[in-house]
């Protein structure tokens, strides 16, 4: 297979092409909130629509259709862009100057903001308000072309070269000097496009890459100015063609706007848009290093540890080899005390008559030579340390001419002792090691089945704007989240045939049975009033019941009596009602595995146990929403299967914290 240069970061080309596409989705669109997912990474969310737009400094910038796990504490750095651009409403988005570098205008209720975020390498995310002057950065710096600093008037990266299409054929003569560089590595130069599409332009320009520029005929200067205009036009919205190309294995290579000739031999997988494509090439780039990055901080404690425990049991040979020698030299003493005896008796009486230790060592060496002379063990003496040394059985040690020989072998074995000591010590240090090992042999296996998947978000249903479930007996049941949402389930989604359920309590959503023509069972009208009672204001007034009543669709009526206004979301109820008294307060949270995809379910205890077993149930109380979420998904994971806990990892707090009524409650236990 054709080798291919392994995309890692966006090229300009990928930037204009993704550029055009954002701007479709996101001008005019609300900044929702946004998260700092690691040092580089960003994630910024747009209503309405719940757009997730990804920002990488130095790498990439598209939308995504991934579930992305946020961190719980926003940093400093993202608390600052909250601060300034939250609520805000995009406005223009655009490419600067070809560059991979991105401005999105930014109109808050703090003022006109741009957020610059640079896809090149040592790139930048950078907030700019009135005036140019920089708000804050992810970096600060000082260079040689401009200054990254808080207050400082704003100045873009120098230019990388010339946009395609606005290079003129003087430019391109410009190829043509006196030096004699290879005209691919020449165009990477002049054009801000990399050495992937100089090549392109070449082998469409049917001039060979190596062809070095100073013998660039003016024949080939005009193709390949064309091939430029030609390739920059490639870029208009009806043109693109988004692809990744695919080994045989399925592995991505790399993703483009629009096909490639020098890689036409490679099998390509088409999508609709780039930011589709992109999404799927980077977020999978994206996560494959996070699982490398892993798996190798994994290994390299592993190794730390296996060292630890190779330099301790190193360490356990050689004090048992010490206490054995130790043990072996006291033995040897007690055996020949005589022999040494005798020999510091003889260097004992050498300077009782005024030798030197160096003529009293001469003198026994020379003996020594003889074999059956008491001397012959003798080897050296040391002054010093007021020790000589002998080699008796195959050994040689020392021992004090000042002491016994009885008190020499018991330093040696006082010494085997406390080596002793310091080896248990050792073997203890082992063992322990061992237990780190192993402890951390199962965390890492542990680790490594848990991976969080890569799980792509799934399109939101029409009624996934209400609070929702499906009563036991399949009738879809839609309750209001507020004003606007009653408005709009009232008003477009109940028809003549459906049952409407209200509270008898100032402040509550109205809920519908979707009877599609049939007659719900007394289950359902049970449920949909546990819905009703639940979801109303008796929730956060700390009731446990609550009463509520049933009307047909055409009781309502947003004509008040005379001299009355009806605000947002109310309705007048006329005629009769059927009442439900005492309806108790409680609400079930749920998690269902679908078509892959874990998902949260809530609603009527009966209701959510004819879908799924893993549920929990709340009542009323104090505990706020954000802890709450926290608790309920906990206890979920661990009522699902090992694969599908794994997969909770990618699931929102904020999806559970949309279904707490009221936002308090307590777990029922």
């Amino acid at each position: 297979m054709q080798d291919v240069e392994r995309k890692k970061v966006m090229s300009s080309f990928d930037i204009s092409a993704i550029v055009a596409e954002l701007r479709g989705f996101l001008i005019g669109k609300y900044v929702d909130n946004i998260y700092q997912l690691n040092d580089e990474t960003f994630l910024l969310k747009f209503r309405p629509e719940n757009i997730s737009l990804i920002v990488e400094v130095g790498r990439r910038i598209h939308l995504t259709n991934y579930s992305i796990t946020v961190p719980e504490t926003p940093s400093q750095f993202c608390m600052v862009l909250r601060k300034h651009l939250r609520d805000g409403k995009m406005t223009d988005l655009t490419q600067y100057h070809f560059e991979r570098i991105v401005v999105m205008q930014i109109e808050s209720s703090e003022g006109k903001f741009q957020l610059v975020a640079e896809i090149f390498s040592r790139g930048n995310l950078i907030l700019v308000g009135d005036h140019q002057k920089i708000i804050l950065a992810l970096r600060y710096a000082k260079m040689r072309d401009r200054d990254v600093v808080r207050g400082a008037e704003f100045v873009h990266a120098p230019s990388s070269g010339l946009s395609p299409s606005e290079v003129s054929r003087s430019n391109v003569e410009s190829l043509r000097t006196s030096d004699s560089m290879p005209t691919a590595r020449k165009l990477t130069k002049l054009l801000a496009t990399g050495g992937v599409y100089a090549r392109e332009i070449l082998l469409r320009a049917r001039v060979p890459d190596t062809t070095p520029s100073n013998l660039l005929s003016d024949a080939q200067l005009d193709v390949i100015y064309e091939t430029i205009r030609s390739i920059a036009s490639d870029l208009q919205s009806d043109r693109i063609s988004p692809q990744i190309l695919v080994d045989d294995a399925n592995t991505y290579l790399t993703v483009l706007p629009f096909p490639l000739r020098i890689y036409e031999s490679i099998r390509t997988v088409p999508y609709t848009t780039l930011n589709q494509a992109a999404d799927e090439y980077f977020s999978s780039l994206a996560h494959g290093l996070k699982e490398s990055t892993e798996a190798k901080s994994r290994e390299q404690e592993r190794e730390k540890l296996a060292r630890i425990l190779d330099m301790q049991m190193k360490e356990e040979k050689t004090l048992q080899e010490e206490i054995a020698h130790c043990t072996r030299i006291g033995d040897i003493i007690k055996r020949h005390t005589q022999e040494i005896g005798d020999l510091a008796k003889l260097i004992q009486a050498g300077r009782s008559h005024g030798e030197s230790f160096s003529d009293i060592s001469k003198s026994m060496m020379e003996s020594a030579k003889r074999v059956l002379s008491p001397e012959s063990c003798f080897k050296g003496l040391n002054p010093k340390n007021r020790a000589f040394s002998v080699q008796i059985e195959g050994e040689e040690f020392t021992v004090g001419f000042e002491e016994s020989p009885h008190r020499s072998a018991s330093n040696y074995f006082d010494k085997a002792k406390s080596l002793k000591q310091k080896l248990e010590n050792v073997s203890k240090f082992i063992a322990n090691t061992r237990s780190e090992l192993e402890s951390f042999r199962i965390k890492a296996e542990e680790e490594a089945r848990k991976s969080t998947p890569l799980i792509k978000k799934k399109e939101r249903e029409w009624y996934e704007r209400f609070h929702w479930f499906e009563s036991s007996e399949g009738f879809l049941v839609l309750a209001g989240r507020d004003a606007s949402t009653n408005e709009v389930l009232i008003n477009r989604h109940t028809d003549k045939d459906d049952v409407v359920f209200h509270a008898e309590v100032q402040g509550a959503p109205f809920v519908t049975i979707k009877t599609g023509g049939k007659v719900p069972g007394d289950k359902t009208l049970s449920e949909a009033g546990a819905a009703a009672a639940s979801y109303s204001r008796a929730w956060s007034s700390g009731f446990s019941s609550a009463d509520v009543y049933w009307v047909k669709p055409e009781q309502l009526s947003k004509k008040p009596p005379s001299g009355q206004y009806l605000g947002r979301g109310m309705f007048m109820v006329y005629g009769q009602r059927n009442y439900v008294k005492g309806v108790p307060l409680r609400v079930a949270i749920g998690i269902i595995e679908n078509e892959g995809e874990l998902k949260f379910i809530s609603g009527p205890r009966t209701a959510i146990e004819s879908k799924t077993r893993s549920f929990v149930e709340l009542i009323p109380g104090k505990t706020r929403s954000a802890a709450l979420a926290k608790k309920i998904l906990y206890k979920l994971s661990k009522k699902v299967s090992e694969d599908a806990a794994k997969m909770t990892k990618t699931l929102r707090l904020e999806e559970i914290q949309r279904m707490i009524p009221a936002g308090t409650g307590d777990i029922v236990e």
